[in-house]
């Protein structure tokens, strides 16, 4: 729907709701005549019944104070006018945290790509134990090495001790983050500080699932070489990676998976009424997608996932009591991230909503956010059960 003005879009956003036709997403330009669109922004933030809508905003040029206003009001993209149809499209995905899946998919198998990468030493900085299996597997099938550090300072302390050709860091971690662990790194280069590296400028690339337009800028203003969207797209990581490792001997590269998984756990299923139910909370087709199609890695996981999950809803929970809204956006965007590798689109707008209540510090309303989201997380719980049992069973 259309409005001409702050006012016209606030009586709309409120008329809409009272009807429980809610708007999920209000497009706004920040230059409007008389009232502009950082207010309107505000008055949904201030609004009970609108403040978990996502907030894009338009302008035409940068204003001193811009971004800062965007952060204070939990405003998911700041785009610059004219906007290309492409430009928007990939920031309204982005903003919800989800990848963009063609309704006529290409076959899901193995990748061939074009390029020969010699088998690197790297280490991988995230905290999320489902993200590094999916990475650990994946770059395992291309005879890499790789070791695991749960935050940017375990990072460093590897790197002080252990030579690596490259590091994959994750933006959002605990105690010290991607980008503040890159900007030590590399002020340890300059003084020589990393002796053991091979190379003077260890490669960095950022692993993040976007949160808003500009996340990329960031990443290599803090000296990063790359960036890379979670789920890890194997295409484009084998892209950044051949830019620096190419051997150019253009053997092709097949990806196959000969991983060993881990015992398997005795779960309860759902009974049989709630089965087909269940499988549809995950969209199986980007979850085969983001392992190239290896049901066995899947499984590895979703059991990986499976091991962490309740604590993590226990940690969020927390956190919502307390009101400590940093640590809240922190574990929703790890959760955010995990579910794009399954697929599943409806926790991640539910995790999308509460994000935002935390970016703005407005949590004492959140619990019944917090349901939905357990809720959401549980039925995605009981799909990888089904799943983990039977890895090769049909899917829809």
């Amino acid at each position: 729907m259309l409005a001409a003005s702050a006012k016209e879009a606030i009586e709309l956003l409120r008329t809409e709701e009272s009807k429980g036709l809610g708007f999920r997403l209000v497009l706004t330009d920040v230059n409007m005549p008389e009232i502009d669109g950082f207010t309107l922004a505000e008055w949904i933030r201030n609004d009970e019944n609108l403040k978990s809508a996502v907030i894009i905003v338009l302008t035409s040029g940068g204003r001193n104070g811009d971004r800062e206003r965007c952060e204070q009001l939990g405003v998911a993209a700041h785009l610059m006018k004219p906007i290309k149809q492409s430009e928007l499209f990939d920031s309204i995905v982005h903003v919800f945290g989800v990848e963009h899946i063609d309704k006529q998919r290409q076959p899901i198998g193995p990748v061939e790509v074009d390029v020969q990468i010699p088998p690197l030493r790297i280490l991988l900085a995230e905290d999320a134990i489902p993200n590094q299996v999916l990475a650990v597997g994946l770059l395992k099938k291309w005879n890499h090495s790789v070791e695991v550090a749960n935050n940017g300072k375990e990072a460093i302390n590897r790197l002080q001790s252990e030579p690596f050709d490259l590091v994959l860091m994750d933006v959002q971690m605990p105690e010290m983050d991607g980008l503040e662990a890159t900007k030590l790194i590399r002020r340890l280069e300059r003084e020589n500080q990393l002796p053991l590296q091979p190379t003077s400028h260890t490669p960095i690339f950022a692993m993040t699932a976007h949160a808003m337009k500009g996340d990329e800028e960031r990443c290599l203003a803090s000296g990063m070489d790359g960036f890379v969207s979670k789920p890890i797209r194997v295409q484009h990581l084998v892209k950044l990676m051949s830019s620096l490792f190419d051997n150019s001997s253009r053997r092709p590269l097949v990806l196959n998976s000969e991983d060993e998984t881990p015992a398997q756990e005795n779960r309860p299923l759902p009974n049989e009424f709630q089965i087909n139910k269940c499988l549809e909370s995950v969209d199986w087709s980007a979850a085969l997608e983001s392992v190239q199609a290896d049901r066995e890695l899947l499984k590895i996981v979703a059991e990986a996932f499976l091991s962490e999950y309740v604590d993590r809803l226990e940690e969020l929970t927390g956190h919502v009591n307390n009101n400590n809204a940093e640590d809240v956006k922190r574990i929703l965007h790890l959760l955010k991230g995990v579910m794009s590798t399954f697929g599943a689109v409806q926790t991640m707008r539910i995790a999308e909503q509460l994000e935002t209540m935390g970016r703005t510090g407005q949590l004492a309303s959140a619990e019944k956010q917090l349901e939905l989201l357990r809720e959401s997380v549980l039925n995605v719980v009981s799909a990888l059960n089904i799943f983990v049992k039977d890895p090769e069973m049909d899917l829809p």
